[in-house]
This record gives C-alpha cells, sequence and structure tokens, in this order.
C-alpha cells in the first residue's frame, strides 16, 4: 500500500519515520535518504510493550 502512494504521488526519496528496521527493508521504488527514530521515554505504562518491540520483534529503540 505504502509503495502504491509514494508511486501515485511521484514521490521518490523520502525521510522514514521508523523504529521497524522490517519496514525500511520492506519500502520498494523509492530512496530512503534517512531512517529518522521515533524517541520516546520509557514509564511504568509503556516499559513493557517497548521491551516487546525490541525484544521480540527487532526495533531499534
Amino acid at each position: 500500500v505504502v509503495t502504491f502512494i509514494l508511486d501515485y504521488f511521484k514521490i521518490k526519496k523520502i525521510k522514514l519515520l521508523t523504529n521497524n528496521p522490517h519496514k525500511v527493508k520492506a519500502i520498494t521504488g523509492v530512496d530512503i535518504l534517512e531512517r529518522i527514530p521515533i524517541i520516546m521515554a520509557s514509564n511504568k505504562f509503556n516499559e513493557d510493550y517497548l521491551d516487546t518491540k525490541r525484544d521480540e520483534m527487532g526495533h531499534l529503540l
């Protein structure tokens, strides 16, 4: 879907805002100039969630 939208609007270069390295690999047909990390503080409400994203899903936190 993302590739279709980028192609539709004739977008050839992007700066990708993500912590997910799989997204960087999955997006094709466009030059990814930069991966900009999403930086967030850990707290008692999201600590387990962020640990899972990092440890189980390979996110770059």
